[in-house]
Formats: structure tokens, sequence, C-alpha cells
């Protein structure tokens, strides 16, 4: 009894395992447990909070040099009115942010791969966090 429980063990987990062929299909680009989701990867703005850059949409006209905004992804209860100072869009002047750790982090590119993907050093962190990264978790600010 115990050779058949043991063998039904082996073969469930065989059927749920990932076969060769399912890794093959990881290895085009796709999102995986590291990119941004895809609705921050396509924000155009971007406001600084707590020394990061969080994803964001304008939620209404500026008013006083306030401009009322709502973070993609986050609950309406932590909409807030920000200066332009804490606002950068999308544009293609150097500046960066890199998806890491669920925030955007303020890097700079150090180099290019030949395989297209970026090495970058993270802002105020040390030269040891440096990191390679895809294209889908680099956004240039301006």
């Amino acid at each position: 009894m115990r050779r058949v429980w043991l063998s039904l063990i082996v073969l469930s987990v065989l059927a749920f395992a990932p076969s060769a062929t399912a890794h093959e299909h990881h290895s085009h680009p796709q999102q995986v447990a590291n990119d941004p989701p895809v609705e921050q990867r396509q924000a155009t703005l971007f406001v600084e909070w707590g020394g990061t850059w969080w994803a964001a949409t304008v939620n209404g006209p500026t008013k006083n040099g306030l401009t009322p905004i709502h973070y993609i992804g986050w609950e309406s209860s932590w909409d807030e009115s920000v200066t332009s100072q804490r606002m950068a869009r999308r544009v293609d002047d150097g500046r960066v942010v890199v998806y890491r750790g669920g925030t955007w982090v303020p890097a700079t590119i150090l180099f290019k791969t030949n395989d297209g993907r970026f090495h970058v050093h993270f802002e105020n962190l040390s030269k040891e966090l440096d990191e390679t990264v895809g294209a889908s978790r680099v956004i240039r600010l301006g």
C-alpha cells in the first residue's frame, strides 16, 4: 500500500511540473514576476513619494499649483494633490526609473547589453545592488 501511495505522489508531482517546452515559452519577452503590471508600464506620469517614483494618473485639473493624482494600483485613499516638482512625465532625456521590489526606483543606465537589456545603478544604493534588467522594467523620465 505504501508503494502505491508513493507512486501516486510521484505521478501527481510530475503531472504538475513544468515541462521543458513550457520553460522554452518563457524565454521570449513577456511579463514575469519581476516585471511591473502592464498598466504601470504604460503610465505616462510618475510621482515621487518617500524617495521612490510611483506610476500615477492625473485625477483632475491643476488648482493653486497642485495637481490631483491617483496612484495606479492603489486605493483612492492614497490619492493626493502634488506640486509639479514631485511629478515626472515619460520623455527621453536620460533620467530613468527601474521597477524593483514592487516600486519604481531612480537609476542610471550604465550600459546596454548585447541582448538589449540594461545594466543599471540605483540611486542612493551601493554598487553591489547594480542589476541587469529587461526593457519592460525601465522607464525614461523627463
